[in-house]
């Protein structure tokens, strides 16, 4: 049924119109892992050489994420060489965040011990820097505190009475460090174009190119302070203090730095930020998060 469901999807995206019957006929699904979308991976028995991703949003994904930003900043994205190419966007209420991309061969999933490694660290420093530094525009509004409380609050309040217990300690502090982040008032929190959601899942490698690094699934992209990608990457790769410090002077560099110790305080309050943002996140939309916890 799922099968046949996806094959009459396939029949129905422009991109595939050029293929012949048989050649569509010999289509092949498989499910890829995924928090926000049914993912998967499609090819053809008939022509080995072409392969793609192909992803339809969860029954709620479509209520939080906005599908024209999407489109949007995922172009901006690919023409700056740091994504797949996108191949078609749904046009119709009941393709709405559908999407299909060119699947990126030879790659995996990065790792948080990657970016322990130097020519890892480097080849990931150098795409935040090429997004950073574009002078592009991305749609969509994440620099202001008060928009980040606003989803920090939305997303702690949509979970359980006993998962904000657990929660409440890291949310008091996240509250707590938007509050500074408002003091500091620190000029370099100009808003670049920023993924938001750099989780280790989002990064692939592409072993076949001296590790290529390609950024994936930009649905929460938008207009944020610098600090927010450089503290969820330090996150992610669990950074002590002061790999993380290294790591935001690779990116921002010194020249573009406020006072250091400023700079350091501002980090260190976007990564409490970003993780209790992440953890309510979870708890509100991820049922794997709840059984967990």
């Amino acid at each position: 049924m799922i099968k046949q469901a996806l094959y009459e999807l396939i029949r129905t995206i422009p991109y595939f119109a050029k293929y012949p019957e048989k050649l569509l006929a010999s289509v092949e699904f498989a499910l890829l892992p995924s928090n926000t979308n049914k993912t998967y991976k499609v090819c053809f028995k008939r022509h080995t050489k072409a392969s793609y991703i192909l992803k339809i949003p969860k029954c709620t994904t479509n209520s939080y994420v906005n599908r024209d930003n999407e489109k949007n900043n995922t172009g901006i994205a690919f023409n700056l060489a740091l994504t797949a190419e996108p191949l078609w966007f749904g046009n119709t209420p009941q393709q709405q965040g559908m999407s299909l991309y060119r699947y990126i061969s030879n790659s995996r999933k990065l790792t948080p011990l990657d970016l322990k490694q130097p020519n890892i660290l480097k080849r990931v420093t150098e795409s935040l820097k090429t997004l950073q530094s574009s002078h592009h525009c991305f749609i969509g509004d994440f620099s202001d505190t008060a928009i980040i409380r606003n989803y920090l609050n939305q997303y702690y309040g949509q979970c359980s009475n006993d998962l904000q217990d657990k929660l409440s300690s890291n949310f008091i502090r996240a509250q707590q460090a938007l509050n500074q982040i408002d003091l500091l008032n620190l000029p370099v929190n100009k808003p670049v174009p920023a993924h938001i959601d750099l989780m280790a899942d989002n990064i692939l490698i592409q072993e076949s190119l001296d590790s290529k690094i390609w950024l994936i699934d930009w649905e929460y992209s938008a207009m944020a302070s610098p600090y927010w990608d450089i503290a969820t990457l330090c996150n992610v790769a669990n950074f002590n203090q002061l790999e993380a410090n290294d790591f935001l002077y690779l990116v921002l560099g010194d020249c573009n730095q406020p006072d250091e110790d400023k700079a350091i305080v501002n980090l260190n309050n976007y990564r409490l930020i970003e993780r209790s943002l992440v953890e309510c996140w979870r708890g509100a939309f991820v049922k794997e998060f709840l059984i967990k916890s």
